[in-house]
């Protein structure tokens, strides 16, 4: 069974939304010395920015003709397709599919979306109908060369020569640091969330937003508490005295949705000592107990390389730590 979280705050994009589209525009490298160089990947591809009219709305599935728990759909009153109701299933399979199975040549980006090449008129709901399952593929040398779908691995943009775009409703990518678990950023220009989506079954899902919180996505998943010390709201730690404990995942997001938290094992980067307890606390303390500077603090789920470059698709929580 695999686990979903859908991240989204219509009617507008959320942060991790912006920077998983920057990643799938942009190819991070680094030079000996590790400073970090940013190129475009090709092919060119730009991300249609028009907001429709009529949002596609994410809800539990009612149509009989539809074997999947969720769907995407626009009001059958007001936009149709060839007569009927726009609306199509999550396909959750096929992202598990794709990552199941991709390799090193296939991107960390899953994009579902529709192609548009040139001027083409796009119409709402054959823009829907039609949407693809995409993904960015290397050449022989290794170099970002083709825009694929993945269900049949045909090219879909192959050079720069026309203006390619995609009408994006979500994209998907895979957690590294959990098991079985996949993020999908929702577009919310193009679509919306209309209810709880949990579902039992074949996969489990949860919903998410990284609108509200400092440390964006990570403060649902890690949920930390701090035994003797205290967090002021924007990553600032006190602490009276050398030590303080770390209790992570007490939002029970994770463990709510199936994940056993005992066998997670968060990155920890800081310049403090540190150690994991049996019960799954993380303690830490001044290397020397009369030193009185603040301290760094990060503390994170591994991520995929491409997505993680940017701050807003890590999830991370990162800290300075102040002695009072």
């Amino acid at each position: 069974m695999a686990k979903f979280f859908i991240n989204g705050m219509p009617p507008k994009q959320t942060k991790s939304f912006v920077a998983q589209d920057l990643a799938l525009k942009v190819n991070r490298t680094t030079d000996d010395t590790g400073i970090p160089r940013y190129t475009h990947k090709a092919p060119l591809v730009s991300t249609y920015m028009a907001v429709d009219p009529r949002i596609a709305r994410l809800y539990k599935t009612t149509s009989k003709s539809i074997s999947q728990p969720i769907s995407i759909g626009f009001d059958s009153t007001m936009t149709k397709y060839n007569g009927q109701k726009a609306e199509i299933g999550l396909d959750l399979d096929s992202i598990v599919n794709y990552f199941s199975n991709k390799d090193a040549t296939t991107s960390d980006n899953l994009v579902f979306g529709y192609p548009i090449k040139n001027e083409n008129t796009v119409e709402i709901s054959t823009s829907l109908m039609d949407a693809k399952f995409m993904t960015r593929k290397k050449n022989d040398s290794g170099e970002w060369a083709t825009v694929i779908n993945v269900k049949d691995n045909s090219v879909i943009f192959d050079s720069n020569e026309d203006k390619n775009e995609i009408k994006i409703f979500y994209m998907a990518f895979k957690v590294k640091g959990l098991p079985d678990t996949y993020m999908i950023n929702i577009n919310g220009e193009t679509m919306e969330i209309m209810e709880d989506l949990a579902i039992t079954g074949s996969h489990t899902v949860d919903l998410l937003t990284d609108s509200f919180t400092y440390h964006g996505i990570a403060q649902q998943l890690i949920g930390p508490i701090f035994i003797g010390a205290n967090e002021h709201g924007t990553g600032i730690v006190s602490c009276p005295k050398n030590a303080f404990k770390i209790r992570p995942f007490q939002t029970n997001v994770l463990k709510n949705i199936g994940i056993d938290t005992n066998a997670v094992a968060l990155i920890i980067k800081t310049n403090l000592n540190w150690t994991k307890a049996d019960n799954g606390d993380y303690e830490f303390n001044w290397k020397d107990s009369s030193d009185m500077s603040p301290k760094f603090l990060s503390i994170g789920l591994q991520q995929n390389d491409e997505i993680d470059f940017h701050d807003e698709t890590r999830i991370t929580m990162n800290y300075t730590v102040h002695r009072e």
